[in-house]
């Protein structure tokens, strides 16, 4: 499984080494991920028999988590239990009832997941990777808008689902009739930073040291 937070809530980036690092599901120790370009992350040592409990997220997942890590009052990879049914919740806002859930690979299980957290009553919203789902031949309308944003499939499922659509480093809303719209909130503003390209960012630094 690739994870945020360990057993004890404690990101990668948040360890002193100093205690043991366990994996939330299935008790097996984790090992801390560190790169340049990757998001600092928990995942199982390699070959370890963990059956069920094996996830891999994409870096665009674990930078949407991150995201709302730094955001005042909400918390991410939230364990919650519905009629009998166990998830975790890639973002939640307790004192709100606000949930998110962000979606880099397409499922029809996301519809009944869906319904079935709406109908507890939570107020959840989906946040579906537009740069793996939008649609190659998009059109641009007037006041800085998109119509056709999403590929059919995924189309589908948000006409199911509702939600948002995180595309060219912004949260887009649908307007209407499948025009889309960016937000300024400050959840956009955030992932705005976050995916702005390290590689272009270090090759900057570099030519101003020269």
């Amino acid at each position: 499984m690739i994870i945020i937070l360990n057993h004890n809530k404690i990101p990668v980036w948040g360890w002193d080494g100093s205690s043991e690092s366990r994996c939330p599901d299935c008790g097996a120790n984790l090992t801390s991920r560190k790169g340049e370009y990757v998001v600092w992350h928990w995942a199982h040592y390699p070959n370890t028999s963990t059956r069920n409990c094996w996830t891999r997220e994409s870096r665009w997942h674990l930078l949407m988590k991150k995201a709302y890590y730094d955001l005042k009052n909400w918390k991410i990879e939230v364990p919650f239990t519905v009629k009998r049914k166990k998830f975790r919740i890639d973002a939640a806002n307790l004192e709100t009832g606000s949930f998110r859930e962000f979606v880099h690979t397409l499922s029809p299980n996301y519809i009944d997941k869906h319904r079935i957290l709406a109908d507890s009553g939570m107020d959840i919203m989906w946040i579906f990777d537009g740069n793996e789902f939008g649609r190659n031949r998009l059109k641009r309308v007037r006041g800085g808008g998109i119509k056709h944003l999403l590929k059919p499939r995924a189309r589908d499922i948000h006409l199911a689902t509702g939600g948002l659509v995180h595309f060219e480093r912004s949260l887009w809303h649908e307007w209407k009739k499948d025009i889309w719209y960016p937000n300024n909130g400050p959840a956009a503003k955030l992932i705005l930073n976050l995916f702005k390209d390290k590689r272009q960012e270090i090759l900057k630094e570099n030519r101003e040291d020269k």
